[in-house]
């Protein structure tokens, strides 16, 4: 029976980190419906969030991209429970991610960041 407890206790604790059970994490949403984890959530339209992993070549390149375009961005790492929980919130699960104002852009995509980063004075692709 121990061995029972010790296996139902590490499915709920695996459950509970992958998000697999609505009932233990809490909903909270901003005036304009957004997750309280989603990265949009008090961003300006000229800001941007990007949300990478260091094991993710994708993800290094455009750090490097924004690095040597002079791009003011945050960084969330994914490895982190912020930066998890701000992809669960965006309902994204690869990286990068990158969030311009309310605009998101999945994976490493200059053909969608060029014409998101243009109006904001940067032109690196």
């Amino acid at each position: 029976m121990p061995i029972l407890r010790i296996l139902a206790a590490a499915l709920v604790a695996a459950a509970l980190a992958w998000g697999g059970c609505g009932a233990a994490s809490a909903h909270v949403e901003d005036a304009a419906g957004l997750d309280a984890d989603d990265p949009r959530v008090g961003l300006h339209d000229d800001e941007i969030v990007l949300i990478a992993a260091d094991w993710c070549g994708f993800c290094q390149r455009q750090v490097q991209d924004f690095e040597r375009g002079g791009v003011r961005y945050r960084l969330l790492d994914y490895d982190t429970a912020a930066g998890r929980n701000a992809a669960r919130a965006l309902g994204l699960r690869g990286v990068p991610i990158t969030v311009i104002g309310r605009d998101v852009v999945q994976g490493y995509r200059p053909d969608q960041l060029g014409p998101r980063l243009a109006p904001l004075g940067y032109d690196i692709y």
